[in-house]
């Protein structure tokens, strides 16, 4: 869905966001949005600040580096 906001100098921008990051389950028609003042086109739903690390692209890659590099510390320190 395309969400319309105004940023601190009131101009319009968009962003869009995932359904399930919608309030309500989409029956809301306020949306809350994070920007980042210096550039306000990068925006996102707060709500998905909410969500859980494993369901993040960046939370996956973490989990990922750890169940490999675990295993190899472990074979160091003990080999």
């Amino acid at each position: 869905m395309d969400v319309l906001y105004r940023d601190h100098e009131g101009e319009r921008h968009y962003v869009t966001v995932a359904p399930e990051f919608l309030p309500d389950g989409g029956r809301s028609s306020v949306v809350e949005v994070v920007y980042d003042p210096r550039s306000p086109e990068r925006a996102m739903a707060a709500s998905e600040f909410e969500r859980p690390a494993w369901r993040t692209i960046e939370g996956v890659f973490f989990f990922i580096a750890v169940g490999v590099a675990l295993p190899y510390t472990l074979l160091l320190l003990l080999g």
